[in-house]
């Protein structure tokens, strides 16, 4: 009976062997597959940062270009009072000499 006893025990010991091999390796791959995901996760997260930069630098370039055009058509519209003030002084100013000289 000893021998068969210790025959078990060999057994036993080898198959828990074997079984704390496959739980080793089990968890290998499952931290593999981790780190994999956590990786992907990752480099999802920073793709989608930059592409949330691009639409806010989109956004501003569209907003400072609207500015841009505001500003523009502001400026036009003074420079357009501007030269009628201009030229209604002058022609006052013509008329003013006209009149001096023709006294």
């Amino acid at each position: 009976m000893p021998v068969e006893l210790i025959k078990d025990i060999k057994k036993a010991e080898e198959e828990a062997k074997r079984i704390v091999e496959e739980a080793s390796a089990k968890a290998e791959e499952i931290l593999a597959e981790a780190r994999t995901k956590a990786k992907e996760i990752a480099e999802k997260a920073e793709e989608e940062k930059k592409a949330i930069i691009r639409e806010a630098i989109e956004k501003a370039r569209k907003e400072a270009q609207k500015e841009l055009e505001r500003l523009r058509e502001q400026k036009a519209k003074e420079m357009k009072e501007l030269e009628a003030r201009a030229r209604e002084k002058m022609g006052k100013a013509v008329e003013r000499v006209i009149k001096e000289l023709t006294g």
